[in-house]
């Protein structure tokens, strides 16, 4: 039995009360990339209230604590996963595993058969994980004054 499946951790989809507990989250797990990256990530400064309201973001919690989020958005070809942002009191817990086992299962939920995200060229630990779950590099590009790396994953 692995850490998960022994865990109180469970996804739901995000609601209004999320709002506050989605944006903190965002920015435990992003403000340590500022000095990384030279700026402050894009992902904090995201409305995250009206990603709420789009149906676009799923909560994990443990109990009754939002410890991540992921913004999974259905489009005509692909299921783009927007961001994964996990509290780092809670890293280690597997918890990116899980989001991205749900973001399958959500996009064969929606007959769709590819993935896509994209993350900052020197969040390289992101690049890895991304990597060892079956993602492919397939540009690089700045946008917003941002250098991203492009991936995507096709499903079977």
């Amino acid at each position: 039995m692995n850490n998960l499946e022994c865990s109180s951790f469970s996804i739901r989809a995000a609601n209004a009360q999320d709002v506050e507990a989605v944006s903190d989250c965002a920015h435990a797990a992003y403000s340590i990339y500022k000095k990384t990256i030279g700026v402050s990530p894009a992902p904090l400064f995201v409305d995250y209230g009206e990603l709420i309201g789009e149906g676009s973001v799923r909560v994990i919690v443990d109990r009754s604590k939002v410890v991540d989020f992921f913004v999974a958005i259905v489009k005509s070809d692909c299921l783009a996963l927007a961001n994964i942002a996990i509290h780092p009191d809670y890293e280690g817990r597997y918890l990116s595993a899980r989001c991205l086992h749900f973001v399958e299962k959500l996009a064969v939920e929606n007959g769709l058969d590819r993935l896509t995200l994209f993350t900052n060229v020197k969040m390289e630990a992101n690049i890895r994980l991304y990597t060892l779950g079956g993602f492919v590099e397939i540009e690089r590009r700045v946008e917003s004054g941002y250098s991203r790396v492009y991936m995507e994953k096709t499903l079977e």
